[in-house]
């Protein structure tokens, strides 16, 4: 009979390291993420940034109009870039892509917060159960 529960406390405890593991590696991932999206969205700012002062000068000269193709040849890789996500973000919409950009910076720090708060949350909960097992076992 012993055996029989030691046995369900090691598969419980490998089931909490690898739970535990995932909800990192996922919260990395989603960090990482978003912080591509941040930096393809700044990127994307200053390109569009220096296209427009390119449109608004009264003369054009050969020197930024080669500037401003180089800004165009790099706006159009990051619209055509091989990662889904960074392609999706470059083809929204202007007021989507500031809400999804100022959501990604908010998320880069809240992601590990979040998840650091839910695993010790999840600690205390399973503390809080041990000690009311061991009041109802006296």
């Amino acid at each position: 009979m012993k055996k029989n529960i030691f046995a369900k406390h090691v598969i419980n405890v490998l089931v909490t390291i690898v739970t535990l593991l995932s909800v990192i590696f996922g919260a990395y991932t989603i960090a990482g993420k978003c912080c591509e999206v941040a930096r393809t969205g700044l990127s994307l700012l200053i390109l569009n940034g220096n296209i427009s002062s390119y449109n608004s000068l009264e003369v054009k000269t050969d020197e930024a109009t080669e500037e401003v193709s180089k800004d165009f040849e790099a706006r159009q890789e990051l619209y055509n870039a091989e990662d889904p996500i960074v392609r999706a973000f470059c083809r929204l919409p202007t007021i989507a892509k500031a809400i999804a950009w100022v959501a990604a910076i908010v998320a880069v720090p809240m992601v590990p917060a979040v998840t650091v708060m839910n695993v010790f949350l999840n600690v205390l909960k399973a503390l809080r159960e041990k000690a009311a097992r061991k009041r109802q076992a006296r």
